[in-house]
């Protein structure tokens, strides 16, 4: 059996409708593989950039955070005060390390005015793509719903809070075993 993370993201800014979707960069996608390996390599957001035309404009390390297990979603959410005014059509999610990990571009750019205070909510799910089995395994009953359903809030959980916040004793993601 494979499987695949499937990651699905949106922002709102000032309330409205879902406006872009995340997409996650190919150093986050990177770093789960080294953690599925065994190598710590997930880092904490540290970070949210508010882009205009490629160029960052203004950016905040103030915002919230909250993590569900079922689905796994990080919501980040708060506001900022842009420094000019400008066309902001992209969002990008940067860990303490500097790695983007998340970039967002909005379908429809928002104008937003020098001091006036913008409201924006940023969020991923994270689920599993299964694709069926074949050879050999085709036969055996292979369930990986468990070690699933506590990876992937794991994944969301280290990124919002980092490593040693979001589990005192520190954690491995990598599989043990495999049971079929």
């Amino acid at each position: 059996m494979e499987a695949s993370i499937v990651i699905k993201g949106e922002v709102r800014i000032n309330g409205g409708a879902a406006i872009g979707h995340s997409s996650p960069t190919n150093t986050f996608k990177s770093h789960i593989y080294s953690e599925l390996k065994g190598t710590a390599a997930l880092d904490k957001i540290a970070k949210i950039q508010f882009c205009s035309g490629g160029a960052v404009k203004d950016e905040t390390t103030s915002f919230k955070g909250e993590v569900t297990a079922a689905p796994a979603k990080l919501r980040l959410y708060g506001s900022y005060t842009p420094s000019s005014s400008y066309s902001l059509d992209e969002v990008r999610i940067v860990t303490q390390s500097g790695y983007t990990y998340f970039t967002t571009a909005l379908s429809s750019p928002v104008n937003v005015t020098a001091g006036a205070p913008v409201n924006f909510e940023w969020s991923v799910t994270l689920g599993v793509n299964r694709v069926s089995k074949s050879g050999f395994l085709s036969t055996y009953n292979i369930d990986m719903t468990d070690y699933l359903c506590r990876l992937l809030p794991a994944i969301l959980q280290i990124i919002a809070a980092g490593r040693s916040n979001a589990f005192p004793s520190g954690i491995n993601l990598r599989p043990s075993k495999c049971l079929v």
